[in-house]
């Protein structure tokens, strides 16, 4: 459908021989854009009924960033930042990844650090988003939680098992941890971690986290 000038209304008029509705039209497709993007983000929260669901729509959603990511890097990672958003919860385990004794210490340097780092370190390289499918597998429970058993699997060929740790919230469901290789990321990053800090403190691990490829 083409959407024809309405010269007669004063805020369509072209000043400096500009396209009289360029502006307008600009904005139209930016708001239609922004309906679209909340309307996926709807979609896909209301398909994850199960955690297994979740493991898959996150894993759909960290593709689609990587394939922008080839044309456009910024915009890729800003989706991937959103995926991380959506699907973890990363308060949690930014502040399981500390030793108990500087969790009192976290503010949000430190936790936008952790979600920064998460994405690169963790995302492109333990998951390989984009480069692999997450396909689960099957589940037990822990307490609370729904463990996923997932591989990541890349052209038919296993990469690596993880397991992720699925709470209940609201009527979905998000990470509150993962393994890797019966690792959990929290753990390892708590050994990564502790002599950063014993050695320069807080401000030292944000600096660590924020320049870490």
């Amino acid at each position: 459908m083409r959407i024809k000038p309405q010269r007669s209304n004063p805020q369509w008029v072209s000043r400096g021989g500009a396209a009289p509705y360029a502006a307008p039209m600009l904005k139209i497709l930016g708001w239609l854009a922004a309906l679209a993007f909340v309307a996926a983000i709807v979609a896909t929260a209301a398909s994850a009924q199960t955690p297994e669901d979740a493991v898959r729509a996150l894993g759909a959603d960290f593709e689609a960033a990587a394939e922008v990511a080839g044309s456009n890097p910024s915009a890729g990672a800003a989706q991937v930042g959103a995926a991380l958003d959506r699907w973890f919860d990363l308060r949690s385990m930014a502040l399981s990844a500390l030793p108990e004794a500087f969790r009192d210490k976290a503010d949000d340097a430190y936790l936008q650090a952790y979600r920064s780092n998460l994405a690169r370190a963790f995302v492109r390289r333990t998951l390989r988003a984009g480069d692999g499918d997450l396909i689960p597998i099957g589940t037990r429970q822990l307490g609370s939680l729904t463990l996923v058993g997932t591989e990541v699997r890349e052209d038919g060929r296993l990469v690596r098992m993880t397991e992720f740790y699925m709470r209940p919230v609201g009527g979905g469901f998000r990470v509150s941890n993962v393994a890797v290789e019966g690792v959990l990321v929290t753990a390892q990053q708590q050994k990564d971690f502790r002599p950063i800090l014993i050695s320069g403190d807080m401000p030292a691990l944000v600096a660590y986290l924020s320049g870490a490829p």
